[in-house]
C-alpha cells in the first residue's frame, strides 16, 4: 500500500516483500500488529539476513543512502527501555538501561535521604544527610552564640539560642531553642575583660538552660563585655 511522508503507521498484516524510497529519505515505520517483512538482498535487506515479523510496538527505520543502497533496521518492542518504576527508582540496584522522569528522580533521592534515626545513630554509610537533618548528627554543633553583655545583654549572632540573661555580677543564663534530651550536654564558653578574659564556670545546666559564671584568675565574678559559647549534645 502506497503511503507518504516519513512516519507511516502500519495496520495491515499482509507480508512485504520490497519498498520503494528515494535517495537520502528515512522512514520510519510503526506497527499495529503482526506484520510481516520478508527479507531480500536489495529489497529488504533486514540486518542479520531473516525475514521478521514485526509485533505491535516495534520499530521499523527504512533509509537509503546517496548510492541507492535501501538498509532496513528493526527495534523490537521489547528493545525499547521503559520508564523506571518508583519501587526500581527506590531500590536503587537495578542496572537496566531504563528511561527516568524527573518524577523517578525526585523519589530515588528521597529515598536516599537520612532520617533523623539514622543521623542519630551515625552508622549508615548509604544515605546522605540534607541540611534539615544534619543536627541530629551527635558530631554536630546544636548551638551557638555570640553575645555582648555591656548594658544590657545581647546577641550578636547565634543558631539553637533563644535568649540571654544578666543575673548579677558574673552570672548568666542562656537559653536553648530546642531543648535537649537531658542534661548531660557539652558546653564550652569564654569571655572577654577589658584586658584579659575570663573563665566559664557552670553554675547548674538544665534541658533547657544552661546557668554559667565568668570568674577571673584570682577566681572572681566579672562581668565580661562579651562571650562566646557552643553547645553539642542530644536533643
Amino acid at each position: 500500500t502506497a503511503a507518504t511522508g516519513n512516519l507511516v503507521r502500519i495496520t495491515g498484516t499482509t507480508a512485504t516483500t520490497g519498498v520503494t524510497i528515494n535517495n537520502g529519505q528515512v522512514v520510519l515505520c510503526y506497527p499495529t500488529g503482526a506484520w510481516p517483512l520478508t527479507y531480500h538482498v536489495t529489497n529488504m535487506p533486514i540486518k542479520g539476513g531473516a525475514s521478521y515479523t514485526c509485533a505491535a510496538g516495534d520499530t521499523v527505520l527504512f533509509s537509503k543512502d546517496g548510492n541507492g543502497t535501501l538498509h532496513v533496521d528493526i527495534v523490537p518492542v521489547a528493545m525499547h527501555p521503559a520508564i523506571v518504576s518508583q519501587a526500581v527508582a527506590e531500590a536503587g540496584t537495578d542496572t537496566t538501561a531504563r528511561l527516568w522522569t524527573a518524577e523517578r528522580v525526585k523519589q530515588a533521592i528521597e529515598v536516599s535521604a537520612a532520617s533523623q534515626a539514622q543521623m542519630e545513630a551515625a552508622a549508615s554509610s548509604s544515605v546522605f544527610a540534607t541540611p534539615s537533618v544534619i543536627k541530629y548528627s551527635p558530631y554536630a554543633l546544636k548551638a551557638w552564640c555570640i553575645a555582648t553583655m555591656v548594658g544590657t545583654p545581647a546577641i550578636a549572632g547565634d543558631v539553637g539560642v533563644s535568649g540571654i540573661s544578666d543575673d548579677g555580677t558574673g552570672l548568666t543564663t542562656v537559653t536553648w531553642d530546642t531543648a535537649f534530651a537531658n542534661p548531660h550536654y557539652s558546653t564550652v564558653a569564654m569571655g572577654g575583660l577589658e584586658t584579659n578574659y575570663a573563665f566559664c564556670v557552670t553554675r547548674s545546666r538544665t534541658s533547657g538552660a544552661w546557668e554559667l559564671a565568668f570568674v577571673d584568675h584570682a577566681n572572681t565574678l566579672r562581668d565580661v563585655a562579651v562571650f562566646t559559647l557552643m553547645a553539642a549534645g542530644d536533643q
